[in-house]
């Protein structure tokens, strides 16, 4: 759902209903119009009533000193902005065919990539004609490895094992989002289903913490 108003403050409380439906709120976006004034944290604006121009002067309020400007329209291709200032004043024009994104910083301000961990080669996509997979939290990798062995010598099942997080990084670019675990269900399925003539995936279990 999406909606326009004016705000009169700067604090703004929002009251989402739902008669007679259930719903569970996941995020909230908003879109404001605003004077693009400099502080000591990096500004990133766009405008998208500038589309409705075939060009768009940009107007920022602050010092130039140091200042960097960069277009991240294309995040894997940002190029530097050209900029002219006047006192406190500083301005750009550029063609506006499409809705442009910038980001205004001081070098001092930029942001520098945290390193988590480091993540070992991996083909979740690679396997193939699997009876069961067992999903399994890292605390219980001796119990889904003791449990896949048995499935595999009593049941005759071709069984696999699969970190849960190794999942995440996978499917979901590390999120733990439960939508991971249905995307990889639904590949296992489709790839042996494809693959064989005799057998595709017939159960997932997950061994979680609680």
């Amino acid at each position: 759902m999406k909606g326009e108003f004016t705000a009169n403050q700067d604090k703004i409380s929002i009251k989402v209903n739902y008669p007679g439906e259930e719903g569970w709120l996941d995020y909230i976006t908003l879109n404001a119009r605003r004077k693009l004034i400099l502080s000591n944290h990096q500004l990133r604006f766009r405008d998208a009533q500038s589309i409705n121009f075939a060009s768009t002067v940009f107007e920022l309020q602050g010092t130039a000193q140091d200042l960097e400007i960069w277009d991240i329209t294309q995040p894997l291709s940002a190029v530097r902005q050209t900029f002219s200032s006047v006192g406190n004043t500083i301005r750009f024009g550029v063609p506006t065919s499409n809705i442009k994104e910038f980001v205004a910083f001081t070098p001092t301000q930029a942001f520098e990539p945290v390193s988590i961990e480091k993540i070992a080669n991996q083909n979740i996509h690679g396997l193939q004609e699997l009876d069961m997979v067992i999903l399994f939290h890292p605390l219980f990798r001796a119990q889904a490895a003791r449990l896949a062995e048995h499935r595999n010598t009593y049941s005759k099942f071709n069984v696999d094992t699969v970190n849960i997080f190794a999942l995440y990084n996978e499917f979901s670019s590390g999120r733990q989002d439960p939508t991971a675990i249905r995307d990889f269900a639904r590949m296992m399925h489709k790839n042996t289903h494809v693959l064989s003539t005799c057998c595709y995936l017939e159960m997932a279990l997950l061994i979680i913490e609680i």
